[in-house]
């Protein structure tokens, strides 16, 4: 009975996400939505108010890029998209997410 009582004990004791992972997890999953969204809406506001002030672009075959450019690209409407996904997107406890 006690080996019983220690198993159930356990179960209820599993690790699992805490409840603030869930909404840091929820926070940048809602961020990563409104993101893909602003880039094919050319949503110039969006992406100003999501990129913070010190953000870096760096696109395979173009030079990086600072918010003030990245932003400047869709507000001249040089930019456009139809799809706009991220992928391969992680996090690890403790360290920032990217």
């Amino acid at each position: 009975m006690l080996t019983l009582t220690l198993v159930v004990f356990g179960l209820l004791q599993a690790p699992g996400p805490k409840p603030e992972q869930n909404d840091v997890r929820q926070t940048l999953e809602r961020l990563e939505t409104e993101w893909n969204v602003a880039h094919v809406r050319g949503d110039a506001a969006a992406l100003d108010r999501i990129f913070s002030d010190d953000v870096v672009v760096i696109v395979p075959g173009m030079r990086v890029m600072t918010k003030a450019d990245a932003v400047g690209m869709f507000t001249s409407g040089r930019m456009k998209f139809e799809k706009y996904d991220t992928s391969e997107t992680s996090s690890a406890p403790g360290r920032p997410a990217i």
